[in-house]
């Protein structure tokens, strides 16, 4: 009777308090309307900051309000906002026209000034990548951008034309140079020697930075660049015989210096399959099964950057020796380049027609794999690189999407529960005052957490607890275990494992079978180690007696189930 009383009492409770709610959700929802409304008279008097603060008060009123009462009213503030944003687009719009008209007139009187075009280019693209030029002029953006396009492909031509004029000259300049200096290294004066070498290798340099600029496939530019390039060699037989052979040294020393890092990259032929990579996560596997071709591809990369800083190699960088030391790094490079992104490729082809939630960070790996194997400024691992981004993204919103479902059931489930588990078991016989050795063959009923993994090491009983200090272990009905299991595996945990399921409702009967139960305990244990006094806790498992009792009806969180009356299945119906 005391426990039946409890029932009605605990249900009474959860009556008040969702009166409760009701009544000021409406309240909620008033005040809510109360904002919009002053808001859409804000926006007729133009005020529509204040309309806008106004609409962000009646967000905050509707937190918690119930989801047919609050449709409408985001509706109404939806509506509200789209005119807000309307009428501060028809305000700023003349400004921003304004803006984009200048930037295309300077732009247009730029074109073929090598001066003045890269400001002009700079102002335009500040005005077209303005979100808030984007969201008020969307359609002249477009247009102007188009006729952008043709003021940038007509500057590209003049501009060369100019550069080609200005490089003539250069080129003309160098070769004039040269046919004062050389003469020096016919004589005996070091300091003119050395004067000569410093004063054509800025030229040199100056010039092939200048032809960098421009496309040599095409005349004039390459019949230029074939002009420096006779000086340069001749310079480079004639003055810097010493330092090419200097250089030389260098360059193949520096090839050497980590040979036995990358040593052996050629024999390095295949790559791993997806099914492989997922399963395996050695250092090896980090570079694709070619660890040596990735430390080739990283030390190579990193010498012939650094050179674009070394002014020893620009200065005779022309001459064959060197080049021909440059070309044979380059293409092991290229090869080695090529060999790994045909393998990363056909892996990331693998890993793409994986399922999106078949993933256990092996994404993100591959992902890493790619990147230290080919490097993060290569443009193979860029185009992969994005390819498993892309993939991630997609894992995530799935995981996220079914995390979201996931919450969603157990939140249904466990109102349908409240509120069929009274149908289940009403008339069912019980009694709630515990006393098991005089309870054998009788219904008890009893609120508990099911210790079993807590206080009692897991064995062959899915429910343990205690009731009136006497351990219990029990049995519960098949076709109850059998939806509990359903329900764990939709819900992807235990029943009871979250806080929000609360304690077990369960009625059982007594029977007159013990088992033993592993319980949990600890003991301290102190004593003497190397001179020091220690103290230690000791986690052991202590064999109690524990009587064995049949659940036939039992509640917790979204499950609900009565033996021979029916269960509450994951899809919200009720069935036996």
């Amino acid at each position: 009777m005391f426990y039946e009383i409890a029932r009605h009492a605990r249900r009474a409770a959860i009556a008040a308090a969702v009166f409760g709610v009701v009544s000021l959700t409406y309240a909620d929802a008033d005040a809510a309307k109360g904002y919009v409304k002053e808001a859409v008279e804000l926006i007729g008097s133009n005020d529509l900051d204040s309309a806008a603060s106004k609409l962000e008060l009646a967000e905050a009123e509707l937190d918690g309000v119930d989801a047919a009462a609050k449709a409408p009213i985001e509706a109404s503030i939806k509506e509200a906002k789209a005119r807000i944003t309307a009428a501060k687009s028809a305000a700023d719009k003349p400004k921003y026209l304004r803006k984009l008209d200048r930037a295309l007139r300077e732009a247009e009187g730029a074109i073929g000034n090598l001066v003045i075009w890269a400001g002009a280019e700079r102002e335009f693209n500040d005005v077209v990548n303005d979100e808030a030029a984007k969201a008020v002029i969307p359609d002249e953006i477009a247009a102007a951008q188009k006729k952008f396009a043709t003021f940038k492909k007509l500057n590209a031509k003049k501009s060369a034309a100019a550069k080609a004029e200005q490089l003539e000259q250069r080129v003309k300049y160098v070769e004039d140079e040269w046919k004062e200096y050389k003469p020096a290294f016919e004589g005996d004066s070091p300091n003119a020697k050395d004067r000569a070498i410093e004063r054509m290798g800025d030229h040199l340099k100056r010039a092939n930075e200048e032809l960098s600029e421009l496309d040599a496939s095409e005349e004039p530019i390459k019949s230029l660049k074939a002009r420096v390039d006779v000086v340069a060699a001749d310079f480079s037989k004639i003055a810097l015989a010493d330092k090419v052979k200097e250089q030389v040294e260098t360059l193949n020393r520096k090839v050497e210096l980590y040979k036995d890092d990358w040593d052996g990259w050629d024999k390095e032929t295949t790559g791993p399959t997806w099914k492989d990579f997922r399963s395996q996560s050695t250092g090896a596997m980090g570079r694709l099964l070619m660890p040596k071709t990735a430390e080739l591809i990283s030390r190579f990369g990193d010498l012939l950057e650094n050179l674009k800083e070394s002014e020893d190699y620009q200065l005779v960088a022309s001459a064959p020796e060197v080049q021909a030391v440059i070309d044979k790094v380059k293409k092991s490079r290229e090869t080695a380049v090529e060999k790994v992104t045909k393998a990363a490729s056909a892996i990331v082809d693998e890993a793409e027609k994986a399922g999106v939630n078949d993933d256990d960070g092996a994404f993100g790996r591959l992902k890493d794999a790619v990147r230290l194997t080919l490097g993060d400024d290569s443009e193979p691992a860029k185009a992969l690189i994005a390819r498993m981004e892309k993939k991630i993204a997609d894992h995530e919103a799935a995981t996220t999407g079914a995390e979201e479902a996931k919450n969603k059931l157990i939140t249904d489930l466990r109102a349908k529960a409240e509120e069929v588990w009274p149908k289940l078991y009403e008339g069912m016989p019980y009694e709630t005052e515990i006393d098991l050795p005089n309870q054998v063959g009788k219904p008890i009923g009893f609120l508990a957490d099911n210790l079993m993994g807590y206080r009692f090491k897991p064995g062959d009983y899915y429910f343990a607890t205690t009731l009136g200090g006497v351990p219990v272990a029990a049995k519960i009905d098949p076709a109850l275990k059998k939806q509990i299991d359903e329900t764990e595996k939709a819900i992807g945990r235990s029943l009871g494992d979250d806080d929000g399921d609360g304690k077990w409702d369960c009625i059982a009967i007594v029977t007159d079978k013990k088992v033993k139960l592993l319980a949990k305990r600890q003991a301290e244990a102190s004593g003497t180690v190397d001179g020091q006094q220690v103290t230690a806790t000791i986690d052991y498992a202590e064999p109690v007696d524990a009587v064995v009792i049949e659940i036939i009806a039992a509640k917790c969180g979204p499950f609900a189930g009565v033996k021979d009356r029916g269960v509450l299945k994951t899809d919200g119906t009720v069935g036996k």
